[in-house]
């Protein structure tokens, strides 16, 4: 059954922003470690133009403790789903949001 809000196909679809206002299911901030789920919760991980908002450049803990923390989150043999900007991309650093490439 498709939920009001949801793309149309997706199921179990859990959604998380840090803005109140945008509808999400969890309102969290990505940077906050660790995240509200417990080991192995999801069998996917979709993170679209998101990781780039995320952490400093040249911050490694924060590089590894992340993906550290999807590691924990997906079961076995789940699948991480993700896009960030080229390194030749003008909005590499053209958007203000972006923290790392």
């Amino acid at each position: 059954m498709h939920s009001p809000g949801k793309p149309e196909g997706w199921t179990d679809l859990i959604t998380l922003d840090n803005d109140p206002n945008c509808g999400a299911d969890i309102e969290w901030d990505l940077e906050r470690l660790p995240l509200p789920f417990a080991d192995e919760f999801f069998d996917e991980i979709h993170l679209y133009h998101t990781l780039e908002h995320t952490g400093r450049q040249g911050d490694f803990r924060f590089f590894f403790a992340q993906w550290s923390e999807f590691w924990r989150l997906l079961k076995p043999n789940g699948l991480f789903f993700g896009i960030v900007p080229s390194p030749n991309s003008p909005w590499v650093f053209g958007d203000p949001g972006h923290t790392r490439f």
